[in-house]
């Protein structure tokens, strides 16, 4: 770790040019209304006992200021097609209200707190708007107690999966067409009160461990997502995020304390354990790089690649299961999840067996999950079993008229969709689900208890349950029908 030197004037010397001219970034700017002048003034401020209508706003192309902006990561337009934000109550307490729909639609999820209200909009079917300024919605808060401020947040203690993020042709840092407030852009503005303090900082891995100067990263020191940071006693929390950052505003003057919670297996190392960050704040100040630095108390184990298994019905057939452990601690193999005649043991130190002992009913393809565990981390790998029919010959029936079960995936790998296509020859229940690598349901595709025969098509849309964009990778759908079952895999890419 290292002091870290200011370097405000030459920011400030580089914003100065940077309004000059075209600025190749991604989104530029969100702000809230209160006054319905689809502004944010000096008159947006939340105040009194009775609801108050917030409309909240993305302008996609220009800055603050008005100067146009580009997308960063190619020549790409800077439409928006869903969005996410997460608002923040602080300086006093309020009652979050319904969020009515702009011209994307109504929300497909909010959940809220206290202090936090998180609004997410993912269609099935995107409504794509060109580039400019944007109505997200109108958003109903009624102040109980105090002028609290609302501000935009990065993160949130609802979720670590939630962000302030909006979808867009334009790729994005992470080229995955989702464009992110502290990351892909930077300026939102909340509404309007007497802003007393800002204080923020990080999370990191402290790989050596030591901290001479200040608590800040060294080159090679990643920032860690999902902590949480505490500001005094019993006071308010904020979870970092995904760049390891957290901020608390409107701390009032004083001196304050902020700590890390700690998390089993890990050690915080500056300031050393159980100690916090003191800060003697004044008014209108901003404090940043209070930071926090940790490492693992041991290492997690590695459980190795487990291959895909033939098993045969009425026999048994054992698979060995190995585990590395740095730190050389014994080891815990267990079951977590797959078909009931799998059965996990742990039978030496890093050695474990998968034991399959399937009957002839229990033909087929299954996901097997299984777990390594040092008592501390846990490590997981899944994999795949298939039980041959007891013939061990392959049909020759022709799809649909009750032989095998046969499904074609088109794209293979898809970028946003793709189509399931089999045949059935009468009607009957159709059943497909989409799950992931530790054969967790990401996905319910179709759920028939009566369709009719013939061709069906079942399309996977690229995203989960709640309508957010599924991550690249490899998934696995299921097929059920009355005339038999087919897994096979998906391959996202983004």
């Amino acid at each position: 770790m290292k002091t870290v030197p200011s370097f405000r004037d030459l920011l400030g010397f580089l914003l100065l040019i940077l309004v000059m001219t075209s600025v190749p970034a991604s989104a530029q700017y969100a702000f809230l209304d209160l006054t319905g002048d689809s502004l944010n003034t000096g008159a947006d401020v939340l105040s009194g006992f009775l609801p108050v209508n917030v409309d909240v706003y993305l302008v996609t192309n220009r800055n603050r200021d008005g100067s146009p902006v580009a997308c960063g990561s190619g020549t790409e337009p800077l439409t928006l097609d869903s969005f996410e934000f997460i608002l923040r109550a602080v300086g006093g307490n309020v009652l979050w209200g319904p969020f009515t729909g702009g011209p994307l639609g109504a929300a497909t999820g909010t959940v809220h707190n206290a202090t936090d209200i998180y609004v997410g909009n993912f269609q099935p079917t995107p409504v794509r708007r060109p580039p400019g300024k944007i109505h997200l919605g109108r958003l109903v808060v009624t102040p109980l107690s105090g002028t609290p401020l609302l501000n935009f947040a990065t993160s949130t203690p609802l979720s670590a999966t939630y962000l302030t993020s909006f979808g867009s042709q334009c790729k994005g840092l992470e080229a995955d067409n989702t464009l992110k407030l502290g990351e892909d852009w930077f300026d939102a503005n909340g509404t309007v009160g007497q802003l007393l303090a800002n204080v923020s900082g990080q999370v990191f891995l402290d790989r050596n461990g030591t901290s001479p100067g200040s608590c800040a990263p060294e080159t090679g020191e990643p920032v860690l997502p999902g902590w949480i940071v505490s500001l005094d006693l019993s006071g308010p929390t904020v979870l970092t995020s995904r760049l390891g950052h957290y901020e608390f505003w409107n701390v009032p003057p004083g001196s304050h304390t902020f700590t890390l919670t700690p998390v089993p297996g890990w050690n915080q190392t500056c300031p050393p354990a159980g100690v916090g960050q003191v800060v003697l704040v004044a008014p209108n100040q901003t404090y940043p790089d209070v930071n926090f630095g940790v490492r693992p108390g041991n290492s997690p184990p590695a459980l190795l690649t487990i291959p895909h298994q033939i098993a045969l019905a009425g026999t048994v057939t054992n698979q060995l299961l190995t585990a590395i452990d740095p730190d050389l601690n014994s080891v815990t193999f267990r079951l977590a999840g797959g078909p009931s005649f799998a059965s996990v043991t742990t039978t030496g130190l890093g050695i474990g067996n998968l034991r399959y002992a399937p009957q002839r009913a229990d033909s087929g393809n299954y996901m097997v999950a299984v777990s390594a565990s040092d008592g501390v981390f846990t490590s997981e790998r899944s994999s795949m079993v298939t039980v041959p029919t007891v013939t061990a010959v392959l049909p020759t029936t022709p799809p649909g008229t009750g032989g095998e079960l046969v499904v074609s995936i088109t794209p293979n790998p898809l970028f946003s969709n793709a189509t399931l296509a089999f045949r059935t020859s009468k009607p009957g229940f159709v059943r497909a689900i989409l799950f992931d690598m530790s054969g967790r349901l990401v996905r319910t595709l179709e759920n028939r208890r009566m369709a009719p025969a013939g061709d069906h098509e079942i399309v996977i849309d690229g995203r989960d349950e709640v309508g957010r964009p599924l991550a690249s990778g490899v998934y696995f759908f299921k097929v059920d029908t009355g005339e038999g079952s087919r897994v096979g895999r998906a391959i996202m890419l983004k």
